[in-house]
């Protein structure tokens, strides 16, 4: 007794009825209706999206009696051969086995020739890129230019690998992943048409094993139907495909969640025990963990996830229980653990250390709680930045300061603070240079050779105000002032300005460590060590 799998049994015949590729299906259907019709196609994307049956589709729309037309009859002699893949006209030939040179000679020598019936001669090439580069070649000129009666249909996995000259001369298609709701969708319609009774639970798991491929959703539907009969129940269908059931890994996730490292544990082992795939079963885990993410950080958007009601509902409680730091969290350390189980020679007690790990981390604080904290912390430190102007007191002697003196800067504040008291504009100017020389009779400040302050302060009006300023500071009483003088060119004293920056940058580094000690910090970065380079302390002094 014959059977026909599903994938074939179900195999689109319409444009309409190719489900995740509606991109490609309006573009050709406009294309047929204007009569734009090219004579070359190049469809690529990854298997059971769709390819060949659009070359089919293709050929019967073209070929059919009715024809061209973006719907075929599906039942004239041309549409129900081609369906068939007898059609005398429509070529179907595997790249993989007939990929020498000699094989498209002689496919191009029947190319001149007339069709024997249809309107067109369609050539379908699966699995292009495995033809050779002399095959390639010899079929480059035909291809850019073949007889009006000729279409060509190329169909590949790899269309990199197809050479540019080729891909230059076709009209490209690139077939998308399809979605896993559309293919839960399309797998229960045809258990609906089968008579099959099935849970959501079971759907969902199908569309999710296939990894955005219908043929492999139906293949593996083909498969569980033969083992599980009439009716599928999702936790007899887990078993048979090796794969812990969805439950399991729910709870899982819960353990985790929870910190209880004793469930985590006892559920491992369950796993193994049943013979599932425990890294499968990480990956399912991982998955779960990223859908919950995107619920808790996008309000309940059920489309962006690919979760039953019974699961959206255990999904809820999860999130209800977890911040959402402790979900990406979670998700990190999977990830991490999923890509060391790749490369372990252990990988059951990797797994088991590695959620003893995730499970034991401590919890972590809210992020503006933190901040909150940080920020209470620089504006509590007792410790504050020496005072950069002190107010001015008269000195027990006549002050001097020379190249040699260690005190020149220090003495050199005292005068521009006393600048400062009538002219804040010029104690501003004056904070940039630096003192050579101050004695009752002389005072020399030094600028930099081009400095735009040294201008400024050798005006009549600023050396006045220095020199009252001096006098004041070096008690020379009120008929004496010493003579004052700007010089231009590197002195290598430090300036007021430069004293200032660094003793911020100083207290302010004073500042960032303390930050860095706090228990918050230090718990943050055991769990991030990789974030300790990258830390950006924000202070009051910022």
């Amino acid at each position: 007794m014959s059977y026909t799998v599903f994938a074939r049994k179900y195999r689109p015949q319409v444009f309409a009825d190719l489900v995740g590729q509606e991109h490609i299906t309006r573009t050709l259907t406009n294309a047929i209706q204007t009569g734009r019709i090219a004579h070359a196609f190049l469809l690529t994307g990854v298997r059971g999206v769709g390819k060949t049956t659009t070359a089919r589709i293709l050929a019967k729309a073209l070929n059919c009696k009715d024809g061209p037309a973006p719907e075929p009859c599906n039942a004239c002699d041309a549409c129900t051969e081609i369906a068939a893949g007898v059609d005398m006209d429509v070529i179907e030939i595997d790249g993989a086995s007939n990929n020498s040179v000699e094989d498209v000679r002689r496919l191009q020598e029947t190319l001149p020739f007339q069709p024997a019936r249809d309107r067109f001669k369609i050539l379908i090439v699966d699995e292009v890129h495995m033809l050779s580069n002399s095959a390639f070649n010899a079929l480059l000129k035909t291809l850019e230019e073949p007889p009006e009666h000729v279409k060509f249909v190329l169909a590949t996995t790899e269309a990199h690998k197809v050479p540019i000259t080729i891909r230059s001369r076709c009209q490209r298609y690139d077939y998308r992943l399809i979605p896993a709701n559309v293919i839960a969708q399309r797998v229960k319609d045809i258990l609906n048409a089968e008579g099959i009774d099935a849970d959501d639970a079971t759907i969902a798991m199908v569309s999710r094993e296939a990894a955005g491929s219908l043929r492999d959703a139906l293949t593996l539907l083909d498969q569980i139907v033969a083992f599980s009969g009439r009716r599928l129940d999702h936790t007899e269908v887990a078993k048979m495909l090796g794969i812990a059931d969805r439950h399991i890994v729910f709870s899982l996730a819960e353990a985790l969640l929870k910190r209880n490292t004793g469930i985590a544990l006892s559920l491992i082992n369950t796993i193994c025990e049943q013979g599932m795939d425990l890294a499968h079963t990480l990956k399912q885990l991982l998955g779960i963990m990223r859908d919950l993410v995107v619920l808790h950080t996008l309000d309940d958007r059920r489309d962006f996830v690919d979760m039953t009601d019974e699961e959206l509902d255990l999904a809820h409680r999860l999130i209800g229980s977890s911040g959402g730091l402790e979900l990406q969290r979670t998700y990190s350390m999977l990830s991490t653990l999923l890509d060391a189980m790749a490369h372990s020679s252990a990988p059951r007690i990797d797994v088991e250390m590695g959620l003893v790990q995730i499970a034991s981390a401590p919890p972590l604080q809210d992020m503006q709680k933190l901040l909150e904290e940080l920020n209470s912390l620089t504006h509590g430190v007792s410790e504050q930045p020496r005072p950069l102007a002190p107010p001015v007191r008269a000195p027990a002697a006549n002050p001097t300061a020379s190249v040699a003196s260690g005190d020149a800067i220090d003495i050199f504040e005292k005068l521009v603070n006393q600048v400062r008291a009538s002219r804040p504009a010029l104690a501003a100017v004056l904070e940039h240079g630096a003192l050579v020389r101050m004695d009752p009779e002389h005072v020399l400040i030094a600028f930099e050779t081009q400095s735009f302050y040294a201008h400024q302060a050798e005006s009549p009006e600023a050396l006045q105000a220095i020199a009252d300023a001096a006098g004041i500071v070096m008690q020379l009483g009120a008929e004496r002032r010493p003579k004052v003088q700007i010089k231009r060119g590197q002195t290598g004293d430090e300036t007021i300005v430069q004293r200032k920056s660094a003793q911020t940058k100083a207290h302010k580094e004073q500042l960032r460590q303390k930050a860095l000690a706090h228990p918050a910090v230090r718990d943050t970065l055991e769990i991030f060590p990789e974030a300790a380079d990258k830390i950006d302390v924000r202070t009051d002094v910022d």
